[in-house]
């Protein structure tokens, strides 16, 4: 184990020093008529639905009108159904619709596109990543959590600085997906008590709205309850739910107690076994394996969710080419079950395949979040 470990950062060190590949123009030309195209058709898209069609994407909608209801009509809000994200959203949503109504829109739709060009070094080839598509098409909110994994993929390699805290409150928005790499962020910090402490601060201000509406908004959502919307999940929780028939049809929410532990037992024991045997077989455990197999494993993780892998895909060639290689089984898939794209599932099993083959583009280098 010791041998090939050295073996392949010796690899590594000589990739990393050789003399970089400059690519020639016409690729350059291609590539930003590609981006340039995709912003087009997105911009054309949320035109369309926007001023033609008079609607919004289904997410975005569902922010905007529970935003109004929680902050403006308090008492005909109730969670449950579309309404599950917690009141914070609410809040920060009502807020700037009230204020700046269609640059919130506009906003909303181009800022993933523009995090996701920074983020691959403008490769116009990744926004064929099918999670990416789904999420834009939703004007779904995950790409909220980006930031929080770009940090948390950071501060595994250089540790953490006090003002990471300042994103704390992002993670109240999401905390089913958040909950990783806030993890990560407390287990490599130095100074604990100062992230800690940063992050109180910021969360309490971004708190603080929803109490003084609906002080018990809290126990309101943790009692709604969250199950599975099984067409979009893209996690190995979909064998237990196919298998056992849980849910009346496909399109139902698994809210049975006794059901929602199985799948969560079933995801836990997978996540167990596929951790140690990526410990196994690399000797480490960064936190992009823990990502892949948060991704892979968590019940509660949809499809479009599948965009906070990205920090650790975009900028990584043979990663991008490994994810997007599994995205087009997604897409045939997608296209003939068009309201089902739980096949995503593909890509990040595909990537965890990787690191068992260790068909990755670098050793990683960093230290270990667990050595057993």
């Amino acid at each position: 184990m010791g041998d090939s470990n050295i073996a392949l950062k010796t690899h590594f060190m000589t990739e990393n020093t050789t003399t970089e590949y400059k690519l020639p123009i016409w690729y350059h030309a291609i590539n930003m008529l590609a981006l340039m195209g995709f912003a087009i058709s997105l911009l054309a898209y949320a035109g369309a639905s926007r001023y033609w069609a008079d609607d919004y994407p289904y997410d975005y909608g569902i922010l905007m009108f529970g935003g109004e209801l929680f902050c403006y009509q308090p008492d005909s809000f109730a969670y449950g159904g579309e309404y599950l994200y917690p009141a914070p959203f609410y809040t920060a949503f009502c807020t700037l619709f009230r204020f700046i109504p269609e640059p919130l829109f506009w906003v909303w739709m181009l800022a993933p596109f523009v995090v996701l060009v920074i983020l691959a070094g403008q490769r116009a080839a990744v926004m064929t990543y099918p999670p990416f598509y789904i999420h834009m098409r939703l004007g779904q909110s995950t790409w909220l959590m980006i930031p929080l994994y770009w940090l948390a993929d950071i501060a595994s390699k250089n540790g953490v600085r006090w003002w990471y805290g300042l994103f704390m409150p992002l993670a109240i928005l999401k905390p089913h997906i958040a909950i990783l790499p806030f993890v990560f962020l407390l287990w490599y910090g130095r100074k604990k008590i100062i992230f800690l402490a940063t992050s109180t601060i910021a969360s309490i201000g971004f708190l603080a709205p929803a109490f003084v509406i609906q002080p018990t908004w809290l126990i309101d959502w943790l009692t709604a309850g969250r199950g599975y919307k099984i067409p979009s999940i893209a996690n190995v929780g979909i064998i237990p739910i196919h298998l056992l028939q849980l849910g009346e049809t496909q399109n139902a929410l698994v809210s049975d107690a006794v059901g929602q532990m199985i799948v969560l037992v079933f995801c836990g024991l997978i996540a167990v076994m596929l951790l140690w045997g990526i410990y196994q077989r690399r000797g480490v455990l960064t936190f992009y394996d823990w990502a892949l197999i948060f991704a892979f494993t968590n019940p509660y993780m949809h499809d479009y969710d599948l965009i906070i892998l990205l920090p650790m895909l975009a900028n990584r060639p043979k990663r991008l080419l490994i994810a997007l290689t599994a995205g087009l089984a997604v897409w045939v898939y997608g296209m003939h079950y068009t309201t089902y794209w739980n096949a995503s599932v593909i890509i990040p099993l595909a990537l965890i395949v990787a690191r068992f083959m260790r068909l990755d583009d670098e050793f990683d280098e960093v230290k270990p979040a667990v050595r057993w």
